[in-house]
Parts: C-alpha cells; sequence; structure tokens
C-alpha cells in the first residue's frame, strides 16, 4: 500500500516533535538556520538555511502538488526544486537531509567553486576571457553570476552568466543546455519571466566558434538590453 496523501495544513499539525528539528544544526558554514514560515498556496515552508548576502537559500518543504517532501534552492532569483529528493515518507526523508545536507548547502554557497559538467568540454568555457572584460556593474545590475563558478539548473540547463538588479526584480541570464547543446538567454523584469532570441547562438556553429560569437552578441546588446530591462 503506498503512503498516504496528506495536505500541507495535516503535515503542519504534524510537525511538532519531529526528529529533524532536533538533528538539524542552527548554523552551516555561512548559512543560518529559521524557522518555517508556514503555508502559501500548496506549499508548506518547514525551515530554511540562508546566506542574505549571497542570496541563497535552501528551504525544507512540503507540498500539495505532489504530496512530497523536497528541498528548493534559491540562487539570486532562480528558485527550484532539488528533485531527487522528493519522498513521503517524513522518516526517509529526515535521513536524505541529514545525509545530504552539508552538500546541498555547498552546492548553493557561492564562496565555494562551482564547475559545469563534461559535456560543455569543447565549447572551452575555460579559454573564454571575453566574460572577464564585462563590467561588474551596469546601472542598478551586478553580475552575479559568470563562467568559473556557474549554476547547474534545471532542465539540463546550466546558468553561467547573470546580470540582476536584485531591488527590483530584473535579469539578463545566459545559459548553457547540456541536452540540446544550446547557448541562449533569458530576461527578468519585475520578478516574470520572459524570453528573448536576442543571445541565441546559432547550434550549427562548430562548438569552437559559440563563444566567439556569444562575445559578439553580448557587445552589441548587453547594455542596451540592460537598460530597457530598467525601463
Amino acid at each position: 500500500m503506498g503512503l498516504a496523501q496528506k495536505k500541507a495544513k495535516e503535515i503542519q499539525a504534524e510537525l511538532e516533535g519531529w526528529e529533524l528539528f532536533d538533528k538539524l544544526p542552527k548554523q552551516v558554514g555561512s548559512f543560518e538556520y529559521r524557522e518555517g514560515t508556514g503555508i502559501v498556496g500548496k506549499i508548506l515552508n518547514i525551515c530554511s538555511y540562508v546566506n542574505e548576502a549571497q542570496h541563497v537559500r535552501l528551504d525544507i518543504t512540503y507540498t500539495d502538488e505532489t504530496f512530497d517532501f523536497v528541498p528548493v534552492k534559491t540562487i539570486g532569483l532562480h528558485t527550484f526544486r532539488e528533485e531527487k529528493y522528493y519522498c513521503r515518507d517524513r522518516a526517509r526523508f529526515t535521513e536524505m537531509i541529514m545525509e545530504n545536507l552539508e552538500r546541498l548547502i555547498d552546492e548553493l554557497d557561492r564562496e565555494k567553486p562551482h564547475a559545469m559538467d563534461w559535456e560543455a568540454t569543447d565549447l572551452d568555457f575555460n579559454g573564454w576571457d571575453y566574460w572577464k572584460s564585462l563590467p561588474k556593474k551596469i546601472g542598478d545590475f551586478e553580475l552575479y553570476i559568470t563562467p568559473d563558478n556557474p549554476v547547474n539548473y534545471i532542465n539540463g540547463a546550466c546558468i553561467f552568466l547573470d546580470y540582476v538588479d536584485f531591488e527590483h526584480g530584473n535579469e539578463l541570464y545566459l545559459s548553457y543546455n547540456y541536452f540540446r547543446n544550446e547557448i541562449y538567454g533569458d530576461l527578468v523584469k519585475n520578478n516574470l519571466p520572459l524570453t528573448t532570441p536576442d543571445f541565441d547562438v546559432n547550434t550549427k556553429l562548430e562548438d569552437s566558434k559559440k563563444l566567439a560569437r556569444l562575445s559578439e552578441i553580448l557587445e552589441k546588446k548587453l547594455v542596451k538590453t540592460l537598460e530597457e530591462l530598467s525601463k
């Protein structure tokens, strides 16, 4: 027989006495433990680890959408579920979190080095020096994610360049998709996602030429795009 499908309110009522709270440390590296913020929509926020200076956090949640406990990562304006840890059994989820908490936080910590997967080798991101000439600030935007410390995101995407205006919720970010071998850009305005073809790199180009083409695109369109987002 499968596990019962409980609503978030039922899970919330059962939180008192959960052994997870006795086991979780109050600090992991530079991340501080925070108590849960309750239910919003179908999501119960159980507790969190937060580093405000880095704009990153790990939330331990329960969702009515699938009736699972699941950790949720936030890096800058990007929030996504760590799908490999979906679990309906509370005892098993406790074990999974305690076994992997430090690793989950290490993956969020922007002061620790992260790398692209091997699928990106032929593009030679390590040899792409153009990004180092980009301004660290453009208007209200700051250069938040860079190719030497990328973020493996969702659906095979890796974010390798990210300009963010945290105050206004605006953003331009560039991704490489491991599955499709594509470089492309996305926008966020007032915290709402937008699409743009302006930073797409022709997939028919040889891999060794794709970043050179991206450099040309950035030279022409980066500043103008950020200025438009700020309006």
